[in-house]
C-alpha cells in the first residue's frame, strides 16, 4: 500500500478517528473504482483491496455508473415489466427453437424473418430471456442462433448481456454471450465501465475458447482500453490458437497502445 496527501474542504476534515477511518475507506473504494475504470486491476484484486466479495464489487461498478449517469444529468432508463407480463412464454420458447435453425422448416425464411420480429420487438426484456435461456443450453447451432440474435438487437441487449457474464455463467453461456458482444463491437463501442470489467475476467479464464471469445469481445470497448488488455494478455498466453486470434487483432486495429 503506498500512502498519499490530498487537499479537501475544510468543512469535510473528519472530526473523530471514526470519520477520519470512514473518509479512508471511501477513498480507498474509490481508487478501487479508477483502477477498474483504467484497467489497472482485475475485479478480483479490486475486491481484495478493499476488503469484500466480487458481488459487492459488480453492486459498486453499477451504483458508480448510476451516480455518473446523474450527475450528467442524464435520465435512467425507466424498467420494464417482466417478460412473462409482455409476452406468452410458450410462444417466447417457440420463438426461441428456431434460431439458428439451418434446415428443415424451422429454416424457411419466413420463419426465421417472424422470429427476429419477435425478439426485435420484446426489448430488453426479451433480450433478459434470451440471456437466461442460455445457461442450459448447449446446442451449437441455438447458441450461435441466440447469440447474433443478441447481438442484432444490441440496443436492447447490452446491458442483459454484461448482468448475465457476472452471473458466473456456463461455459458456452459465457462464450455466446462474449461472441454477441463481439459483433455488437463491429457496429457500436460502450464506455460502461461494467463492459470492460465483465470481458476482462473471462480473458484470463481458463478455457482457451473462453479467452478467445473475451479477446474478439473486446471490441465493444473503447480502443486503447481493449489494445491494452490484449498486450496484457499476449504476455502470458500459451495457447497459440489464442494467442493468434490476440495478435491478430492487435495489428488489425487503429491503436497498438498497450
Amino acid at each position: 500500500m503506498k500512502s498519499i496527501t490530498i487537499e479537501i474542504p475544510e468543512k469535510v476534515v473528519p472530526h473523530s478517528p471514526r470519520e477520519a477511518e470512514e473518509l479512508n475507506r471511501d477513498i480507498r473504494h474509490l481508487a478501487m473504482l479508477i483502477g477498474l475504470d483504467r484497467g489497472r486491476i482485475s475485479r478480483d484484486e479490486a475486491a481484495e483491496i478493499v476488503g469484500v466479495d466480487r458481488a459487492d464489487v459488480d453492486a459498486a461498478i453499477v451504483a458508480w455508473h448510476e451516480a455518473a449517469r446523474a450527475l450528467k444529468g442524464q435520465a435512467m432508463p425507466a424498467a420494464e415489466p417482466p417478460f412473462d407480463q409482455q409476452c406468452d412464454p410458450e410462444e417466447a420458447d417457440a420463438q426461441y427453437r428456431v434460431l439458428g435453425a439451418w434446415k428443415g422448416p424451422a429454416a424457411r425464411s419466413e420463419v426465421q424473418q417472424a422470429a427476429k420480429a419477435f425478439w426485435r420487438g420484446a426489448g430488453s426484456a426479451g433480450a433478459r430471456w434470451l440471456v437466461d435461456r442460455l445457461r442450459n443450453e448447449s446446442h451449437v447451432d441455438a447458441l450461435h442462433g441466440a447469440s447474433s440474435m443478441l447481438a442484432d438487437i444490441r440496443e436492447s441487449s447490452l446491458i442483459p448481456i454484461l448482468e448475465g457474464l457476472r452471473r458466473d455463467p456456463s461455459v458456452d453461456q459465457a462464450i455466446a454471450l462474449l461472441r454477441a458482444l463481439g459483433w455488437i463491437g463491429e457496429a457500436q463501442q460502450t464506455d460502461d465501465p461494467r463492459a470492460e470489467a465483465a470481458i476482462v475476467d473471462f480473458l484470463f479464464h481458463e478455457e482457451p475458447d473462453v479467452r478467445e471469445a473475451a479477446d474478439a469481445a473486446l471490441c465493444v470497448v473503447p480502443p486503447d482500453r481493449a489494445a491494452h488488455w490484449r498486450a496484457r494478455r499476449l504476455r502470458v498466453e500459451q495457447n497459440q490458437e489464442v494467442s493468434r486470434s490476440i495478435l491478430w487483432r492487435i495489428q488489425n486495429t487503429g491503436d497498438h497502445r498497450e
